[in-house]
């Protein structure tokens, strides 16, 4: 959404990202309730859960100069850090936004489940959902799998 109004992200930076998540939530067809499955590589299942984020880095990304700690283990070194999150109520969603940011301790929260360093799991919908990846939009699909590529990408500091 953000991506498709180049003047608003260049006016509004960061916080037309904000207006366009809380824009989607309220109005897009995130609304229906919790609808994605998650097959882990053991076969334990999780789901249906209302959001899946994946990260093999932290922080997740930044609000100004305030990150987003939302896979607080995530890391290069290891595998890939999903964190779900089975409740889709506005009031609980806010209140784990703004502990990514502050305090750190929404992974305490019920209905938000984290796993870390996975190899390899299949996130699967009953319909074709959107699937941003990096930030960019990457079509609608029923199934993804993601797997970890170990030291696939060679980082210089």
């Amino acid at each position: 959404h953000v991506e498709q109004r180049a003047r608003m992200k260049r006016i509004f930076r960061q916080a037309a990202f904000v207006w366009s998540a809380a824009r989607e939530w309220t109005a897009g067809s995130g609304r229906d309730g919790p609808q994605v499955r998650v097959m882990l590589e053991d076969g334990t299942r999780v789901g249906p859960v209302a959001i899946s984020m994946i990260a093999n880095s932290r922080p997740y990304t930044f609000l100004g100069d305030r990150p987003m700690d939302l896979h607080p283990r995530a890391s290069f070194d290891t595998g890939l850090d999903l964190i779900t999150v089975s409740v889709s109520g506005t009031t609980k969603l806010v209140r784990i936004a703004l502990r990514t940011f502050g305090r750190g301790d929404h992974l305490g929260i019920a209905g938000v489940d984290y796993h870390h360093d996975l190899a390899r799991f299949v996130v699967s919908s009953d319909r074709p959902l959107p699937l941003m990846v990096d930030g960019d939009y990457a079509g609608e699909h029923r199934e993804v799998v993601f797997t970890s590529v170990p030291k696939a990408l060679r980082v210089l500091v």
